[in-house]
């Protein structure tokens, strides 16, 4: 049971439904999603389906994997319920030669 506040994931949800109405990444960023559903889409479902924080760390993941800008069909990648859950302790990865000390 998520006992997360709804309204973080009612806000963003109508942040992204608001980008994809005034034209998404073709308006903002020049380009088409490679994916399909977008990854505006996928992000908003995953929002409502995981709540806010988990919903939106999993539809990062998935914008960090739409880089090919040469595709000529879109790649279906549709969001499953609970099949594609972000896991937070992996978002935080060391990289060589980045020894941060908390």
């Amino acid at each position: 049971m998520n006992t997360q506040p709804k309204w973080p994931a009612r806000f963003l949800n109508r942040c992204i439904r608001r980008y994809q109405l005034n034209g998404g990444s073709r308006r903002y960023f020049g380009i088409e999603c490679n994916f399909e559903p977008t990854c505006s889409e996928y992000t908003r479902q995953a929002i409502e389906h995981e709540g806010a924080l988990k919903g939106l760390l999993t539809g990062m993941q998935r914008i960090k994997r739409c880089n090919h800008h040469d595709l000529h069909k879109p790649i279906k990648d549709p969001y499953i319920a609970g099949t594609q859950t972000a896991d937070i302790s992996k978002t935080r990865q060391s990289t060589p030669g980045n020894h941060s000390h908390v």
